[in-house]
């Protein structure tokens, strides 16, 4: 169980890092933020996971991955619709978001400037610094106030935020969607039924991402050996979780991996050999397998 003071810590790094999709900010700065953004999602995905807390997992899990897949085409979309409805809103967000981006550069180029270690450098580079901070202070707190502006409008109740578990649970409309989750202590999928109102959480606890890793780069053998892992270790406790067979029609899945995970061929997952030839040793033998970028996509 984690302390509760780190789930909010937690909540606040991901309130940040989806601030990093803004429309304004520069693709440069952006990318790298968002490459450090990610390992702290899944992070918090699993500090989520162990406080017991399984459906905030999901919404953060689909957060984070939602911006790192691209999901700035959406954020674009919403902007456009506002620029429609609403242009005078529209122009100040983009000059806000724009005028942060700025700021931000600003404080930056001061840092990577410096070259002096006199005490009056210091102090000139101090005071810079402040200043810098001052106004890019500022300017967050009139973005969020034109945020609560924005969304009190007709039909922007909801603009740039993110969708809640309730809403998420919808992209299961079409058959299970299965979240893969990795992080530095413990591995996880995150299933969502269309029926359920509860996320049904399986831990993977004797999966080992650099074992398996190992073994995709050592041949043929190998490639056998990172199959059969990802049957046992990962697909297996799914299937069983939600009681598939191999009797009947194949059942439709829809894997949504994260992190190291998109790597893995989770579709060819099983136990090939002759003596595994029978139905039951193979993912596809139990369902039809579909990637997913994001739960979005899906709703």
């Amino acid at each position: 169980m984690r302390h509760p003071s780190l789930l909010l810590a937690y909540s606040i790094a991901i309130n940040l890092f989806l601030q990093l999709a803004w429309i304004g900010l520069s693709l440069t700065h952006r990318y790298a933020e968002l490459k450090r953004g990610a390992n702290v999602v899944r992070e918090a995905v699993a500090a989520a996971l162990d406080s017991g807390f399984p459906e905030l997992a999901v919404e953060w899990l689909e957060q984070g991955h939602s911006i790192v897949w691209g999901e700035l085409l959406q954020l674009r979309n919403s902007y456009e619709e506002l620029s429609s409805a609403h242009p005078d809103h529209a122009r100040r967000l983009r000059e806000l978001s724009s005028a942060l981006d700025d700021a931000g550069a600003t404080r930056e180029k001061s840092l990577s400037t410096f070259s002096e270690s006199t005490d009056n450098a210091m102090h000139r580079l101090t005071r810079t610094l402040q200043q810098d901070a001052d106004r890019h202070r500022t300017l967050a707190i009139e973005r969020d106030k034109l945020l609560q502006e924005i969304r009190h409008l007709p039909g922007f109740k909801q603009f740039l935020l993110p969708k809640d578990f309730p809403q998420l649970r919808a992209s299961a409309h079409s058959g299970p969607v299965v979240m893969l989750n990795a992080a530095e202590t413990r591995c996880d999928a995150l299933i969502l039924l269309a029926d359920v109102d509860h996320v049904i959480h399986v831990p993977l606890p004797n999966f080992n991402l650099q074992r398996v890793g190992r073994a995709a780069t050592r041949g043929a053998g190998s490639w056998e050996t990172l199959l059969s892992t990802l049957f046992n270790e990962v697909i297996k406790p799914v299937l069983d979780a939600l009681a598939f067979s191999t009797v009947g029609d194949l059942s439709r899945i829809f894997w949504c991996p994260t992190g190291p995970f998109v790597f893995l061929p989770i579709h060819a997952a099983g136990l090939y050999g002759t003596q595994y030839s029978s139905p039951g040793h193979k993912v596809s033998d139990f369902v039809v397998s579909s990637y997913v970028p994001t739960l979005s996509i899906l709703t």
